[in-house]
């Protein structure tokens, strides 16, 4: 049973893959930037040379396409959690991180897995037990858990400026939407009790929202239709 948990941003993102005991099995985190992709487990994603912003915007879409579907066929994932977008995000980065969204989306189904989505409040909730935390003390509460397996993934810190820890930040996010996957595929399956969580935790999966008026484990998986669509 593979887990696979992605945090997906337009130039940078975490993938993280469980097994079926909860622990990390492979990761691999993207960067625009040369000297950061460059580490262990990095992946560069190329900037476009073209001046049209809108042919540039279409190239890194076709590139994220790709990666994507060689992500997918590593881990031929029984299950994707991807975090979803942040709530009232307004601009036009907004709209091509909605496109990636998708691509992502139908690239999960299409690859025969189930999809799971979380809200980021939920992933930083589940993590740290706060829905306003931010992408740092994720990371350090996923450093308390697992020890610095991502650590080791940030750019050292030139003179005078501050350590890149992007890397380490996109893959903890990745890894708690992979363990809230598993948490929930654990629940299902009766191998874990409701009351076995702490607190914080119980809290993700007791939570309404008024976009999710039912708990977590009251909602389907979401797969790709059976039957078209079409009349």
């Amino acid at each position: 049973m593979g887990i696979l948990g992605i945090d997906l941003s337009l130039n940078h993102a975490g993938f993280v893959e469980l097994n079926s005991s909860g622990r990390v099995e492979w990761f691999a985190f993207v960067s625009d930037t040369r000297a950061a992709a460059d580490r262990e487990h990095g992946v560069y994603l190329p900037r476009s040379k073209v001046d049209d912003r809108q042919q540039a915007g279409i190239e890194r879409l076709a590139w994220w396409s790709r990666y994507l579907r060689q992500a997918l066929d590593h881990v031929a994932p029984l299950v994707v959690g991807i975090e979803d977008y942040a709530f009232l995000a307004q601009s036009n980065a907004a709209y091509q991180l909605g496109e990636l969204g998708g691509v992502a989306r139908l690239a999960a189904l299409g690859a025969g897995a189930r999809l799971r989505l979380h809200e980021p409040q939920t992933v930083k909730m589940f993590g740290t037990g706060s829905g306003a935390a931010t992408g740092q003390l994720v990371a350090h509460a996923v450093r308390a858990e697992i020890g610095d397996l991502f650590a080791a993934c940030n750019q050292p810190a030139k003179p005078g400026k501050a350590q890149n820890t992007l890397p380490e930040e996109d893959l903890a996010a990745a890894y708690v939407v992979a363990r809230l996957v598993w948490t929930e595929i654990e629940l299902r399956a009766g191998r874990m009790a409701l009351s076995s969580l702490d607190e914080q935790r119980l809290r993700v999966f007791n939570r309404c929202t008024k976009a999710h008026p039912i708990n977590l484990l009251a909602r389907d998986w979401l797969e790709l239709p059976r039957t078209s669509l079409n009349p």
